[in-house]
């Protein structure tokens, strides 16, 4: 059985999801092939090239909600040695970094 400490829990706390999507901008070749990633560190841009695609699937949940998800993930191995997933969103078309 659990005891009652007595305490009262803190009101006005702020909690904030873990893991958020982080936008990127991706480059691609014609055919679609991802060549790099930027990220923005405190405003500054950081640029890496794409070495090799690690692994590609793609996910749709929430179908009978008004807007469902819809993505393409890929991981990445950056040429700095980072592995990386981002996705794509494929009802905006927009691209984000993925932490797990």
């Amino acid at each position: 059985m659990v005891t009652n400490s007595g305490k009262t829990q803190s009101v006005g706390r702020s909690y904030q999801p873990l893991n958020m999507p982080v936008p990127v901008q991706v480059s691609a070749t014609l055919d679609e092939q991802l060549t790099s990633i930027v990220e923005t560190d405190k405003g500054r841009p950081i640029e890496s090239q794409v070495e090799q695609i690690i692994d590609l699937w793609e996910i749709e949940d929430d179908w009978w909600r008004k807007k469902p998800i819809q993505r393409r993930y890929v991981r990445l191995l950056m040429d700095t040695g980072r592995v990386m997933t981002i996705f794509k969103d494929l009802s905006s078309g927009e691209w984000f970094r993925q932490e797990y």
